[in-house]
Order: structure tokens, then sequence, then C-alpha cells
């Protein structure tokens, strides 16, 4: 089966099994759908099995010690307001959320749950979240704003 990958800056959607390797999607076995801006498809080609991107995350409340806890500077504050060409209107950002921008990953093409085009984030935004990732990789740290 033939998967579109999709182009910079859509927000895509993938589920994964709990040990993290995408090998089955079923039963009590998957975790929540989890949320993702494609940073890039450069370079991609038909043999590769990965394309980069960044997770979304609500705001998690907590302590340094929960796995769960996000620090507003690590991460990009998103809004509605900072999503365009969402298709069928269908995509809205219910809770507190932040692009980790610490986190780019690569997600297997093969994991990707839907093709619905929800949108993408603006270029302002996207920029954004580019140069917080660069300078996290050069410094460690998230740039404040």
């Amino acid at each position: 089966m033939s998967v579109e990958i999709p182009s910079a800056k859509n927000i895509i959607w993938t589920c994964c099994t709990l040990d993290g390797k995408n090998k089955e999607k079923e039963g009590n076995n998957t975790c929540p759908n989890h949320m993702f801006i494609v940073l890039t498809k450069k370079g991609y080609n038909e043999r590769s099995r990965h394309f980069l991107a960044v997770p979304l995350s609500s705001i998690k409340i907590g302590n340094d010690e929960h796995e769960n806890y996000y620090r507003l500077n690590y991460g990009i504050n998103v809004g509605n307001d900072d999503i365009v060409n969402d298709d069928l209107n269908e995509f809205s950002l219910t809770k507190s959320t932040v692009v980790l921008c610490d986190r780019p990953t690569r997600v297997d093409k093969e994991d990707i749950e839907q093709t619905v085009n929800f949108g993408k984030i603006e270029d302002k935004k996207y920029e954004e979240i580019i140069q917080a990732i660069n300078h996290f990789l050069v410094s460690g740290t998230i740039q404040n704003k």
C-alpha cells in the first residue's frame, strides 16, 4: 500500500503501540493518537522509512518528577489562529497546546493513521518553531520570547 507523505507544515496524527514500535495497531495495545507538525520531507525518497516532525502536546500540570510535566519554555504555544488550510474545519485545539520544540523526531511513514488534511501551521509560527528547534539543538534550551 502506497502512503502519501504529507508536505512540510502539515498537521498529521499517528497511532503507536505502547512499546513505541508501531508494529501492531489493534486492541488495547495502542496508545492515543499523537499529533505532529511535519518539519520537512527534504531528501525523502521511496526507500526512506521516516520523515522529520515535531509533536504537539496539551500542557500538563505536574512536578519535575512527573513524566508528563512540560515547562512552557520547552515549547511554543499554538492556537486555532495558527492553523490554516484546514479543508474540513474539523481540527481545533480545545486545550492549551504547545509544540515540543525540544523533541524533533522521525516518524515512520507507515504510521500515518489518516491522510485527511488537518491544516497547516501558518508561516510565521512555523518559522518561530524552526528557530526554536535550531536554538535548542545548539544551546539545549528553548529561547524565551
